[in-house]
C-alpha cells in the first residue's frame, strides 16, 4: 500500500491571499510596488498530504548531521532596518504558512537585501529566515506581506532564523504526518504529527524533535520544492530530511 494518501480542495483564501510563492519584484510603480509572481503551473487548489496512521513504527538512529546543517537548540532573532524604496526589497517570499510570517524562499543578485547583507554579514538574511514583525508589529503571512509595502522609507525586519537539524526514518512503516504544502512553496509545512516513523523518533531524540509548525526543506541534503518532496516522501525506502524547526 502506498505510504501517502492525498487529499485536494479549494483553499480558503484567508485576506484575499492564496497559499503560494510571492516574490518582490523591481517595480517603479508605488500602486505596483510588491508585485507577485504566480508560477506557470495552475496553482488554484490548496494541496495538502495526509500520511496514514500507524502504530507499528520504529525510529532509526540518525547519523552525525553534516557540517553544513546546525544543530544549535535555539532559534535567532535579530533585527535588519534599511530604507525601503517600491519594488527593490530583491526578496523571495514565501506565504504557504499563512498563520506565521513570510518565509525567505530566495534572495534576488540585486536588491536592497543584497546590499544589507554585503554590508551586514553577520546579520544576513538568508534562506528559510522568517519574517517575524514588521516595523514591531507581528502578523500572518499576508498580513506581513502587505505591510511592507505600506511601511514608508523606514523598514525594520523582524528576522528569525530557524535552527536546523536532519532527521533520518526508515521504512516499512508508516510516517504519520499531515503535511501542507503548493506545488511551488519552500519544502512541506508540518499540519499534525499522528502516530508513525516521525512520534517514534520525537520520543527517542528529544533534542531533535519535530512540531507542528516546522517545515521540511530538504532531503538527503538537496533543497526541494513541496510535490518534488512528496515524492520521496513517498518513493524512498530511507528518509533523510532538513527539518526548519522554528
Amino acid at each position: 500500500s502506498s505510504d501517502l494518501s492525498f487529499a485536494v480542495s479549494l483553499p480558503l483564501l484567508p485576506q484575499g491571499w492564496p497559499a503560494m510563492s510571492f516574490f518582490f519584484c523591481c517595480a517603479e510603480s508605488t500602486d505596483d510596488a510588491n508585485q507577485i509572481s504566480v508560477p506557470s503551473e495552475p496553482l488554484s487548489l490548496s494541496e495538502s498530504v495526509a500520511i496514514a496512521r500507524a502504530t507499528k513504527a520504529a525510529p532509526v538512529s540518525a547519523p552525525a548531521p553534516a557540517p553544513a546543517v546546525a544543530t544549535a537548540s535555539k532559534t535567532i532573532t535579530f533585527q535588519v532596518e534599511v530604507k525601503y524604496e517600491p519594488g527593490k526589497l530583491g526578496m523571495e517570499l514565501d506565504l504557504t504558512d499563512n498563520q506565521c510570517g513570510p518565509m525567505v524562499s530566495g534572495i534576488l543578485p540585486e536588491g536592497i537585501v543584497k546590499a544589507w547583507n554585503e554590508a551586514n554579514p553577520a546579520q544576513a538574511i538568508k534562506l528559510y529566515d522568517r519574517i517575524a514583525a514588521i516595523n514591531g508589529e507581528a502578523g500572518t503571512a499576508s498580513d506581513l506581506y502587505k505591510k511592507i509595502g505600506s511601511s514608508g522609507p523606514n523598514l525594520i525586519l523582524s528576522i528569525q532564523r530557524p535552527e536546523l537539524f536532519e532527521v533520518v526514518l526508515r521504512k516499512p512503516g508508516d510516517i504519520g504526518l499531515n503535511l501542507h504544502y503548493k506545488k511551488s512553496s519552500q519544502g512541506l509545512v508540518v499540519k499534525e504529527i499522528y502516530p508513525g516513523l516521525l512520534e517514534s523518533w520525537n520520543k527517542e531524540n528529544a533534542s531533535k524533535a519535530v512540531t507542528v509548525g516546522d517545515r521540511i526543506v530538504a532531503f538527503n541534503g538537496v533543497s526541494m520544492k513541496g510535490a518534488d518532496l512528496v515524492i520521496k516522501l513517498k518513493d524512498e525506502p530511507v528518509l533523510n530530511m532538513t527539518i526548519a524547526h522554528y
